[in-house]
């Protein structure tokens, strides 16, 4: 155990700072998971409605049990309610940073769990774990991992429209797998699912002649 713990370095006090940061910390954290959520969650409902209406509702039902989107709801709406007593004065500083500690972990269990991977575009699932791992890594009194790194910001950029602006699986893509249901159901959901950002607008990137380089962590940036 003492030579496990010479390779602790940097960590934190727990003490009534730490608890008043964490906890203000914790609220604005807790308010960009409930938004992520809720994005995958409005395009997990929309595909299945969708999905529905063309007569499979297995694959609706299927839709819904895979992301576990009740219980993740279910979780948040607790918390929600957490947080008003703790705006009301009913719950102190290491109440709401224990608390978010409870529910961040059962949030990262339950994300898990599902496989929200195989439906929802990987930016969004990816800062979805970035928010979860963040926090429980400073709730144990260290500091996230911060990869930085050079790197043009015009080609950083340029990756994210793209990301934005191209489905998920294209009309070809689905055209060739018709012979295989279950690879064409999958990519008709994810197709499903992916939405548009721009709808009918066109986008024109204007790239500079001088290369405009920055250091800075990529996937924190993309979020």
């Amino acid at each position: 155990m003492e030579k496990e713990t010479r390779f602790l370095i940097g960590v934190r006090e727990v003490n009534p700072d730490w608890a008043k940061e964490t906890a203000r910390y914790a609220n604005g954290l807790m308010d960009k998971v409930a938004e992520t959520f809720t994005i995958m969650a409005g395009r997990c409902y929309r595909a299945a409605f969708i999905l529905g209406e063309l007569g499979e509702t297995g694959d609706a039902d299927n839709l819904s049990g895979l992301v576990c989107l009740d219980t993740i709801g279910a979780i948040l709406a607790n918390f929600h309610r957490f947080n008003e007593d703790y705006r009301a004065g009913k719950q102190n500083d290491v109440q709401i940073a224990l608390k978010t500690g409870q529910i961040t972990a059962r949030l990262e269990s339950v994300y898990k769990a599902g496989q929200l991977n195989q439906i929802i575009g990987p930016h969004l699932v990816k800062r979805a774990e970035r928010l979860l791992t963040d926090y429980l890594i400073i709730f144990r009194g260290f500091l996230p991992m911060v990869e930085r790194e050079e790197f043009d910001l015009a080609d950083l950029v340029r990756d994210c429209i793209d990301l934005l602006v191209s489905p998920p699986c294209s009309d070809e893509e689905l055209i060739t797998l018709a012979d295989d249901d279950a690879r064409y159901r999958q990519a008709l959901v994810k197709r499903l699912v992916y939405i548009p950002v721009f709808e009918d607008d066109s986008v024109l990137f204007d790239l500079s002649d001088d290369p405009s380089h920055v250091v800075a962590d990529k996937e924190r940036l993309k979020d």
